[in-house]
């Protein structure tokens, strides 16, 4: 998303003054600027939805079962409707949004078709690459001193419980 911010005025040609937006011709361009970035969030969102619905490290279908679940149908085509209408139908009146010409709003829809490939490389790198990754953990530091736990202990009369998941892996 950072690259995107700053990479946006020069991928749309969009020319204001970043320092101090004085004219309103620089206030429609950081508007226009601010809305492309905020469009290909909510897209990146949207489609992460869709890569969430499989965890497993060889589970590719991402659209297995996918009439299954209401819910999911409803929340990821409710964001979808909800996003094009903040950006078309009332852009500036609430939203202080730009309306996007197609190929802006498009750029958003595909960056967010990104992450279907940002998971598909994940989930096909091998675990034995991950496991040559350094990772600095103080696995023998305990939360006795953190003033959180401190207050959950006295709160509850119970320190802190291993999770089932840490139960199964510690007899693994």
């Amino acid at each position: 998303m950072i690259v995107l911010l700053y990479a946006t005025p020069a991928m749309f040609k969009i020319e204001y003054n970043w320092t101090a937006v004085v004219t309103e011709a620089d206030r429609l361009a950081q508007m226009r600027h601010y809305t492309v970035v905020f469009n290909a969030f909510v897209h990146l969102q949207i489609f992460n939805e869709f890569c969430c619905r499989k965890l497993g490290v060889q589970e590719f279908n991402i659209f297995q079962s996918f009439f299954n679940n209401p819910l999911f149908l409803l929340i990821v085509f409710g964001t979808a409707a909800l996003q094009w209408v903040w950006i078309y139908i009332i852009p500036t009146a609430i939203s202080q949004c730009y309306t996007l010409a197609f190929w802006e709003y498009m750029t958003g829809v595909f960056f967010g078709l990104g992450t279907w490939g940002v998971d598909a490389i994940l989930k096909a790198t091998p675990p034995q690459l991950c496991d040559k990754i350094p990772v600095r953990l103080n696995e023998s530091a305990t939360f006795d001193n953190d003033p959180m736990m401190q207050a959950f202990k006295s709160s509850t009369g119970q320190g802190l419980q291993k999770s089932q998941t840490q139960k199964l892996a510690d007899d693994f």
